[in-house]
């Protein structure tokens, strides 16, 4: 028994006899480079065949798939054609959304272009800061020097005493701050 277990084992004649039947049966493996003389079951063949087929998909691990799983596919050849088709998706979705955006940025700055009115914005030091804070004026008349009252928080509940420093005229393409963030002058003292 142990001798027509090597002879069976060993050499190439009896390679697929008897016990080893199920060499007849299991997927070539020779393109990865594994052949079932090399496995004394034929579980341990077919664990390493399948080990083998799927280790392409480790190079996918932390790559951008662009939603595809490498494990769906059965091939790297199939997975890449999948993938090329995502990308070309992708990209034409982003172009179709950039142009999208760049078509609105160009009416928003036509809308800036068109529009006449003319603002008047004056810089307020406070006590408490160096920084020239700006303010609309209204229907105030302000001049540079004066003493005002304006609203120094998010939601301008604190009113603080500031001195001008500034005082000037601008279309809406050229404001100092965006025009509907900026808060105005509350009263001149």
């Amino acid at each position: 028994d142990e001798y027509i277990e090597l002879v069976e084992k060993t050499c190439n004649k009896y390679a697929f006899c008897r016990r080893y039947a199920w060499r007849n049966t299991v997927p070539d493996g020779s393109s990865y480079g594994i052949k079932p003389e090399y496995y004394d079951t034929k579980e341990e063949y077919v664990e390493a065949y399948n080990s083998c087929k799927r280790i392409w998909q480790k190079r996918y691990e932390n790559c951008e798939t662009y939603g595809l799983l490498p494990t769906d596919f059965e091939t790297e050849e199939e997975f890449t054609k999948a993938l090329l088709i995502k990308k070309e998706e992708a990209i034409s979705k982003k172009n179709e959304n950039s142009e999208s955006t760049a078509a609105k940025n160009n009416n928003a700055n036509l809308n800036i272009l068109e529009d006449t009115t003319i603002y008047t914005y004056c810089g307020v030091v406070f006590p408490f800061s160096q920084r020239v804070y700006n303010y609309r004026v209204g229907e105030l008349e302000i001049n540079i020097g004066d003493t005002v009252i304006a609203a120094v928080n998010y939601n301008g509940e604190r009113e603080v005493e500031g001195k001008v420093v500034f005082v000037g005229q601008y279309n809406k393409i050229a404001l100092p701050y965006p025009l509907e963030r900026t808060k105005f002058i509350i009263r001149k003292i």
